[in-house]
């Protein structure tokens, strides 16, 4: 079985290599323009509410080993139960990404 990768909130910052972070506290993180979510070949469980939102182009993934499909206009929400992975993107891929603390 494959190792599951916890995305925290130092994680989902490091993210900002392929996006435009806009906002973060020690509850939030906003990236905007984002053209790559980095875990195409891993296994993630995000260690928060996390918000995709697709603008451009189309993303596929398996959450809880469904595979899921978005274009443009969509939203993705992973509530930090749930396991991410096999992700794949189209060349024009371009979304905002919200993270939201669930630590309280």
């Amino acid at each position: 079985m494959e190792e599951i990768i916890k995305v925290d909130k130092k994680e989902l910052l490091s993210w900002n290599d392929t996006g435009q972070l806009k906002y973060a506290d020690e509850d939030i993180v906003l990236i905007q323009n984002n053209h790559r979510i980095p875990f195409d070949l891993q296994a993630i469980r995000v260690d928060m509410l996390l918000i995709v939102f697709c603008k451009e182009g189309r993303i596929q993934l398996n959450i809880n080993g469904t595979t899921h499909t978005a274009t443009k206009g969509n939203l993705i929400i992973c509530n930090g139960l749930q396991i991410l992975s096999d992700a794949m993107f189209s060349s024009d891929f371009c979304c905002d990404l919200t993270g939201i603390s669930n630590q309280r």
